[in-house]
């Protein structure tokens, strides 16, 4: 009969242990899952602060450029309102070669600052499309709001300089 009740008695203890075994492990638990929440939040943090600095550069990439191609546009205008007054085309002072060349010139850097302009709009627009849903920010979203920010810098360092090197 005693051997019963130790067998009791340490049935009753193995069973307390593992219930406690089991509440550790649950807590345990919780303190994962609580920390693998605060590490996607913090993911989600640091991607929406990304896509809010990249829509922040193309914005302004976008701005410095056609700002850029304005005034090179002006500048055109300018150039063909001065030089290319009508009078003087006519009249002998700029031969007629010359006249073609430079028509031709004007032409090729006024398509020049039309095609920039759109391509400068169209990735503003693309960018402007990528918009988070609620799940927060995608890779894919930053990937291409990175690419289009490489288009645009790219517009802003070699294509307007070349547009304004051409018409000076």
């Amino acid at each position: 009969m005693d051997h019963v009740k130790d067998q009791a008695k340490l049935y009753k203890k193995l069973k307390s242990l593992m219930d406690e075994d089991i509440q550790i492990q649950e807590m345990d638990l919780q303190k994962v899952l609580l920390d693998g929440k605060k590490l996607i939040d913090g993911v989600k943090s640091a991607r929406k602060d990304e896509y809010d600095d990249l829509m922040l550069k193309i914005k302004k990439a976008a701005k410095n450029i056609n700002g850029n191609l304005q005034n090179e546009g002006q500048r055109l205008k300018s150039f063909e309102t001065n030089v290319m007054k009508p009078g003087e085309t006519t009249d002998g002072k700029i031969p007629d070669d010359e006249i073609l060349f430079l028509n031709k010139e004007i032409a090729r850097n006024r398509a020049a600052i039309n095609t920039s302009k759109t391509i400068t709009n169209e990735v503003l627009d693309d960018s402007l499309q990528v918009v988070p849903d609620s799940s927060g920010v995608e890779v894919e979203d930053i990937s291409q709001l990175k690419l289009n920010l490489k288009t645009l810098q790219k517009q802003e360092t070699v294509n307007c300089p070349r547009i304004k090197a051409n018409i000076d």
